[in-house]
């Protein structure tokens, strides 16, 4: 078996604005969007190792970024990261949270609340989110090993903890590009015929 089901967004979680605007401004993937908006001002929002990869990488590129982790600086990841976000003079939003991201044919500004209340607009040209995605229940009924970051844990094979259960793609995190998930799904398939050859 192998599984490629991809990592969908809750649509619940959304922040109002974000599925308009889309493609507009909004991506969930600094590597793949990224290079549009150089010389320009974004935001990232999150406060995974991920995100904070992408505030580094889109600051490297050119981006004046904007960081709105959502929490406090001891609630987010690689304290290694964090530092030198801060030492790079990234701008960080702490305790501050996204209301709407807003524009008309593209990312124009977000609303962000202070934790005591306090409401502004910033303007950015895009806007980087990152969060938690969702993963099937189904995978953890079944036994099925994750990562710190809910993804399937995989090796180099694509091979799960489990004999003969494959898994390619966003659901195992190893890159969140096209290009990658298609060299996964290509190696998991490989090594699903030779499991196959070899237990028939």
């Amino acid at each position: 078996m192998i599984l490629a089901t991809g990592k969908p967004v809750r649509k619940e979680k959304m922040i109002p604005g974000e599925e308009r605007l889309l493609g507009m401004g909004v991506s969930y993937c600094a590597t793949c969007d990224g290079p549009l908006y150089r010389g320009q001002t974004v935001a990232v929002v999150g406060s995974s190792e991920e995100a904070l990869e992408d505030v580094l990488a889109l600051h490297q590129i050119g981006c004046r970024v904007h960081w709105v982790p959502g929490g406090a600086r001891g609630a987010v990841g690689s304290p290694e990261l964090v530092e030198e976000i801060v030492r790079k003079d990234i701008t960080v939003h702490w305790e501050t949270s996204v209301k709407e991201i807003r524009g008309e044919k593209g990312v124009e500004n977000i609303r962000v609340a202070a934790a005591e209340g306090d409401e502004s607009d910033l303007p950015v040209s895009g806007c980087f989110i990152f969060r938690e995605s969702l993963t099937s229940p189904l995978f953890l009924k079944a036994g099925l090993k994750l990562d710190h970051g809910q993804c399937l844990a995989v090796d180099r094979s694509q091979k799960t903890n489990i004999e003969g259960v494959f898994a390619a793609g966003d659901i195992a995190c190893g890159g969140m590009q096209v290009v990658t998930a298609a060299g996964e799904g290509a190696t998991a398939a490989m090594q699903a015929i030779v499991y196959l050859r070899k237990n028939s």
